[in-house]
């Protein structure tokens, strides 16, 4: 070949049941693209180039975005603090940044918030098939290993003199947004790698200290609108379109109803149900029976 800058485009078909890369802290999976250049009587030259492989699910193919709401009435009997726990959805886009909705009530003012720790833990479990040798050493037929690490933890500390029993706030939680760092969700026959998140709040009562934790479970996918096509995780901000209700103290009524005169509306009311009253045709009911209900319940 003549001295020169020579291009030579390839098509790499790749399979349908291909693995997705599962990259994070252990490379479980991982891909590259080596490109070999054979010369006669020289060294060939070898170059190496990261590949990464993801079955991108598109932002209307998601299974599920209704907000995911943990909400448990008497977590702790003995004190009676009850909680009230969101997310976006259960599904959340890799590296992104998603609010977590925090609701707190105790029913007695003893009892003080002292903090609120937020984490998210991934969990790996690898399950191989033993080699020929170590079943026939160690009488195995297959090995395996569960391991998880702290994505992310933050603790919100609150003051002793804060008289309020009830606490409502919003957190913002920040995925990683490398590689390296965080794995997306998967489940294959040999490796599984799960995302929970993880709320802990801390309350004092005259010195005791009452622990609650409730765990959510996740999925973290990948998606376009997140890994570009240069590789690189841009982050994306997920909003909670859910209000939370108000505190207790705080309940008003609206102003639109106020002004409305209960008095002349309930005598409206009458008015119309005396004179659709008066003008019911009974002509046409002779000697029919009344419906039958198979029962009837009260409201207390």
């Amino acid at each position: 070949m003549a001295p020169g800058s020579y291009k030579f485009p390839f098509s790499i078909p790749l399979p349908a049941d291909i693995s997705d890369s599962a990259l994070g802290p252990n490379k479980y999976h991982s891909y590259q693209v080596d490109a070999i250049i054979k010369r006669p009587y020289l060294k060939d030259v070898v170059v190496s180039r990261p590949l990464q492989i993801y079955k991108f699910i598109s932002e209307l193919e998601i299974p599920d975005t209704t907000p995911y709401v943990s909400q448990t009435e008497e977590d702790c009997p003995a004190h009676g603090i009850q909680h009230r726990i969101s997310i976006p959805s259960p599904n959340i886009p890799f590296g992104c940044v998603f609010p977590v909705d925090i609701s707190l009530w105790t029913p007695e003012k003893d009892i003080t918030l002292d903090t609120i720790t937020i984490q998210v833990i991934e969990k790996h479990n690898l399950h191989v098939d033993a080699t020929a040798a170590q079943s026939a050493r160690y009488n195995i037929y297959s090995i395996r290993s569960a391991r998880s690490h702290t994505l992310v933890s933050k603790t919100f500390e609150f003051t002793e003199s804060d008289p309020n029993k009830e606490w409502h706030l919003t957190k913002m939680t920040r995925l990683p947004q490398a590689l390296d760092q965080c794995s997306q969700t998967l489940s294959t026959k040999t490796l599984k790698i799960e995302h929970f998140l993880v709320i802990t709040a801390k309350f004092r009562d005259d010195g005791t200290t009452i622990e609650i934790t409730e765990t959510i479970p996740f999925h973290i996918y990948m998606t376009p609108s997140v890994i570009g096509s240069d590789a690189l995780v841009r982050g994306k901000v997920l909003q909670d379109h859910s209000t939370p209700p108000p505190s207790y103290g705080d309940h008003t009524l609206c102003p639109r109803l106020c002004e409305l005169d209960f008095e002349s509306v309930l005598g409206n009311q009458t008015h119309v149900l005396r004179a659709l009253e008066s003008g019911l045709c009974r002509e046409g009911f002779v000697d029919v029976e009344p419906p039958v209900y198979a029962s009837l319940g009260v409201v207390s």
